[in-house]
């Protein structure tokens, strides 16, 4: 039979005899308590035996008699146990250079001779990540790790851990496992292995120390904190702020962990402002990636010797990795003359992936400049295929449009070849592209030809 929530079993056989009403979870003021309905073996006619009882918590005996004997008492007897179970709190930490709670982690506990049980850490009201140990309560939530079972801590963040019978101490192996932060409510994600095996084993005694109601043990999981520092190819940070608040989203990090030599996806995280604290990620190598203004991005391999870095523990200097980012200058110039340039024009790049028909990004409009230059600061050079970027031009007010009749209209609009990002001085390419303006010479002639020195028109 089961233990009730007062701790009498069993919990099934509790009744009140007058109402004939069920009293599962409690016992009632006038004695009614709950019973097993045995024969009485002891009896010499039948067996002159006595009942062997045995009180079992999470597969493990913690308490054994062979004395039980059903007649002491007429009507029912009540036998009280002392179980060999202790209280227990486990708290989990990562190994940050300040080592933090580690909450939401899937635990599992070993149990020699025992079925191992399955949790989750969980925050107590001290800011502490502490083990979700049984008993437990189901709540209608879920929680990484430990699948419907949700916390329920009564007074301290602890729970209950059994001692086999007729020992003094009992050791217990805890196993951590671990998803990055950004992955951890992704329940696909891999749940990857972060004990530290120096710090898994706990031995738990009899009764705790009396200053302390409860046994308490720290277990630490190889979890750390690594800097990334990222930068284009004038070692400028490449941060959030160079993408506009309507496109965020077309910009992250893309984090890869290497198993077994592959890249598994790991998950994408801000670029914040060019170094990036990655918390809270386990010992292993992993590859970076950029995912920047809709392309994708490898670091440059000119002057990355890798694309990979190391967490064997905590970075506290940043790795630098540089990626193929400038700044690209356009010239725009006439249509039928190249030699001139036109000052004034509007411009802007739209980043296309055709692949899948999405527009990831609009520059901010440019204008060109006296030298009819117009400039775009960090521009990726290194487009993948079925990717565009796309240069748009139009006219607004300058000397040589009617305004404001002509202005804002499309004077140019095309791909921009991936050719000229083949080359580059510093960390910068520039182009030339003629857009759709002409200039040319206008005669006024009468009937012979001849050219009208003096006449009037309303251009």
């Amino acid at each position: 039979g089961q233990v009730n929530a007062t701790g009498w079993a069993p919990y099934e056989g509790a009744s009140d005899p007058r109402e004939g009403i069920p009293i599962y979870y409690r016992v009632s003021y006038d004695g009614v308590t709950a019973w097993f309905w045995l024969p009485d073996i002891s009896r010499p006619e039948l067996y002159s035996q006595n009942y062997t009882m045995n009180v079992n918590y999470l597969g493990i005996t913690v308490y054994s008699t062979d004395d039980i004997n059903s007649t002491i008492i007429p009507q029912f007897e009540i036998e009280h146990v002392d179980a060999s179970i202790v209280p227990v709190a486990i708290e989990v930490e990562d190994k940050e250079p300040s080592p933090q709670p580690l909450p939401n982690a899937k635990v599992v506990i070993e149990i020699p001779g025992a079925d191992p049980i399955t949790t989750t850490t969980a925050i107590w009201f001290d800011g502490r990540a502490y083990v979700v140990l049984p008993p437990y309560w189901r709540l209608p939530l879920r929680l990484p790790g430990a699948g419907d079972f949700a916390v329920y801590w009564y007074s301290a963040p602890m729970g209950y851990l059994p001692i086999p019978f007729n020992m003094s101490k009992f050791d217990y192996r805890i196993r951590i496992y671990w998803k990055p932060v950004w992955n951890i409510y992704y329940e696909e994600a891999e749940w990857i292995d972060v004990t530290w095996e120096e710090n898994s084993t706990i031995t738990i005694e009899g009764c705790p120390p009396l200053e302390v109601p409860y046994w308490k043990f720290t277990v630490l999981a190889e979890v750390y904190q690594a800097k990334i520092r990222i930068v284009d190819l004038c070692y400028r940070p490449l941060t959030i702020d160079d993408i506009r608040p309507e496109y965020y989203s077309s910009t992250a990090l893309r984090l890869y962990w290497m198993r077994n030599g592959e890249l598994v996806y790991v998950g994408d995280t801000s670029v914040d402002y060019g170094t990036i604290v990655l918390d809270k990620i386990p010992e292993g190598t992993y590859a970076v990636k950029l995912v920047w203004k809709g392309v994708e991005l490898s670091p440059w391999e000119e002057v990355n010797a890798t694309n990979t870095f190391t967490v064997p523990e905590n970075v506290v200097r940043a790795i630098t990795f540089v990626f193929p980012i400038g700044d690209l200058n356009i010239t725009l110039t006439q249509w039928d003359d190249c030699d001139q340039v036109l000052a004034g024009l509007n411009a802007t790049i739209e980043y296309y992936n055709e692949e899948l028909n999405v527009l990831k990004y609009v520059e901010e409009w440019e204008r060109s400049d006296c030298d009819g230059v117009v400039s775009f600061e960090k521009v990726p050079f290194v487009i993948p295929d079925g990717f565009n970027l796309t240069l748009k031009v139009y006219t607004w007010d300058t000397p040589y449009t009617r305004i404001p009749k002509d202005n804002n209209l499309l004077v140019w609009t095309g791909k921009i070849p991936t050719g000229i990002f083949e080359e580059f001085a510093d960390c910068t390419v520039t182009w030339t592209r003629p857009v759709w303006i002409y200039s040319f010479e206008l005669w006024a002639v009468d009937h012979a030809y001849e050219v009208l020195e003096d006449f009037e028109t309303d251009i």
